[in-house]
């Protein structure tokens, strides 16, 4: 392995490569799980390899000394009694990175003898034993968080004679009882560098990290150095690779998405501006930072970027123009309308949003449009002049100047989305609560005060809710519901209580006794494409099918719930015809 990477030009540090020699692999990693299961399958079949047995000794040791990642723990296991062979389910929680990462990261570094050397997440030590190697004997130290893996890195260090420790603790406070660190390498990608870190650099220190962004296929390297007179600089890189992030920090994820790609891939259009290439690594980087929504999946046949938050996609295939040599892109879009659960499922109100938005008049050029996120408010320019049209209701539901119902004359109801689109930075966004007790002294919603105290007097406000898939009806959702009832009750609902009770006031009657109390209603049908997992990653937003109510039960559940997901879906894509309902209110005469 050692002369390999060295003739690929990998391994150029002596001082390093000393270190590979001497110290044997095999005693840091008895043994490695390989994955059996193909991608997507749920749950995970597994195999351990054990290293000491004759029947897994040869496999072992050629994927130990290979450019592959070593698996190591699952789920948080103890790792001192592993039995060997086949296990299902799980996920993985340590891993030994792959060598040709861990030399480029000690090199960059440059290590050298008598130098403090910290270490944050070791994991089982491959880098914190190499970096002891070059430093000396009680130099070099590692924090882990896991407690298991922090006993079964320092037996194994032990054994090594390297004179590196291991600390059971938090690795982002860093470790101050032996500060200051010549050198600090983390072992976990962070989104932004914890301060204990850089306060534990001595002057000339160096701090080098994975930088995690929402994507794992665009991490940053970020290189942090304290100069003699204790400024702080740092050089940031985008890198083609780096650490998985801290325990907890989720990725976004495309692969859901490929089904309804497919089945929808959207409108093409043209352009001539030729995307940058996948070696352009600061782009992407920067790219990750300006548009935290996005993720691409490499494994698409074209260029494919999915934010899947906002459930949209631009996909673009590249082709030759005709009379020019520059390239010419030819780019699918899809901006799919798509929002969560809202928190009232159920109940006698037509609308269960929870989201709320309030826009001041501006005079400024509108900003570019753009679509708005998923699931909040929609809210249409503040109404100029006096509302008309006032109906004999008790809730006097009524109609604002510039918005009409669908199927009425003038401005098409899908226009109701452009001017939140257009004032991206003259919003205010509220969270509605679920309504209020009707016994309650403040009967009104504090959304609805909230947005009364900071909207302008014009202004028009607006709720939206979208149907649920526990009250959407087809085969799937039955079948669905009934497998949750079935591990949650017959009586479950939705609802935070456990069973569903009905709420006890309207959102209809909370803006009809509010300054806002010129309601129309407006109803849009809409299609929306589920994958499987997508449907999983909802329900775990849901208050009828929340994580915690399954308690050591959820992955049995999520396993059931694909697999049921799966039969059902068509070409791999599950169909809900929703609507979405939008209460859109102003005060009475449109203007104060």
């Amino acid at each position: 392995m050692v002369d390999r990477l060295t003739a690929e030009g990998v391994l150029t540090d002596s001082l390093l490569r000393d270190a590979l020699l001497r110290l044997p692999r095999e005693v840091l990693l008895p043994h490695a799980y390989v994955r059996v299961s193909g991608p997507g399958a749920a749950p995970i079949d597994w195999r351990l390899l054990d290293g000491s047995h004759p029947d897994d000794r040869q496999e072992w040791l050629d994927l130990i000394h290979s450019d592959e990642s070593i698996l190591l723990q699952r789920d948080g296991e103890p790792l001192d009694a592993l039995p060997r062979g086949p296990v299902t389910g799980g996920h993985m929680t340590s891993m030994s990175t792959y060598t040709p990462a861990t030399i480029e990261v000690l090199q960059a570094m440059e290590l050298g003898s008598g130098q403090r050397y910290l270490e944050l997440g070791p994991g089982p030590g491959v880098s914190l034993a190499l970096a002891a190697a070059i430093t000396g004997p009680g130099l070099a130290t590692g924090v882990e968080r896991d407690g298991h893996m922090a006993a079964f890195a320092q037996r194994n260090l032990d054994r090594l004679g390297v004179g590196a420790e291991v600390i059971e603790g938090d690795a982002l406070e860093g470790h101050e009882a032996r500060a200051p660190y010549d050198r600090i390498h983390s072992g976990i990608g962070v989104p932004c560098v914890p301060a204990p870190w850089v306060e534990q650099l001595a002057p000339g220190g160096q701090l080098l990290t994975t930088l995690a962004t929402r994507t794992p296929s665009w991490p940053g390297q970020l290189l942090v150095t304290r100069t003699a007179d204790s400024t702080v600089e740092a050089l940031l890189r985008g890198r083609p690779r780096g650490y998985r992030p801290l325990l907890g920090y989720r990725w976004l994820n495309a692969v859901d998405h490929r089904a309804p790609i497919k089945y929808d891939p959207g409108t093409a259009r043209s352009t001539r501006l030729t995307p940058p290439p996948d070696e352009a690594y600061g782009f992407w980087l920067a790219a990750a930072y300006l548009a935290p929504g996005l993720v691409r999946d490499f494994q698409a046949e074209t260029m494919t970027i999915v934010a899947p938050e906002d459930d949209s996609w631009p996909w673009l295939a590249l082709a030759t123009a005709p009379s020019e040599s520059m390239g010419r892109v030819t780019s699918g879009l899809n901006l799919r309308t798509s929002t969560r659960a809202g928190s009232r499922p159920d109940g006698p109100s037509s609308t269960g949003s929870t989201y709320v938005t309030a826009s001041r008049p501006s005079t400024s050029p509108p900003a570019r449009a753009r679509r708005p996120w998923p699931g909040r408010f929609l809210l249409s320019p503040p109404c100029p002049g006096r509302c008309h049209d006032r109906a004999s209701s008790d809730r006097r539901r009524t109609a604002c100047p510039g918005l009409h119902r669908p199927g009425g004359g003038g401005q098409p109801a899908q226009a109701l989305t452009l001017p939140l689109a257009q004032q991206p930075h003259s919003n205010k966004e509220l969270r509605m609560p679920q309504p209020p007790n009707p016994l309650h002294p403040q009967a009104v919603s504090p959304a609805v005060q909230m947005a009364d105290r900071v909207t302008a007097c014009g202004a028009t406000v607006g709720i939206t809710g979208d149907g649920s898939l526990w009250t959407y009806r087809a085969d799937w959702t039955a079948a669905l519901k009934q497998l949750i009832q079935s591990y949650l009750g017959e009586e479950r609902r939705a609802g935070t209580g456990g069973v569903y009770a009905g709420p006890g006031r309207r959102y209809e009657d909370d803006l009809a006794d509010s300054a806002f109390s010129e309601v129309t209603e407006h109803s849009f049908p809409l299609s929306r494409l589920w994958a499987p997992g997508n449907v999983i990653g909802y329900l775990r937003t849901t208050s009828f099918a929340r994580p915690a109510q399954f308690a050591g039960r959820l992955g049995e559940f999520e396993a059931a719930a694909l697999r049921l997901l799966q039969d059902h879906a068509d070409g791999g894509v599950l169909k809900q015809d929703a609507v979405f309902t939008v209460l859109l209110a102003c005060r009475p005469g449109g203007a104060a």
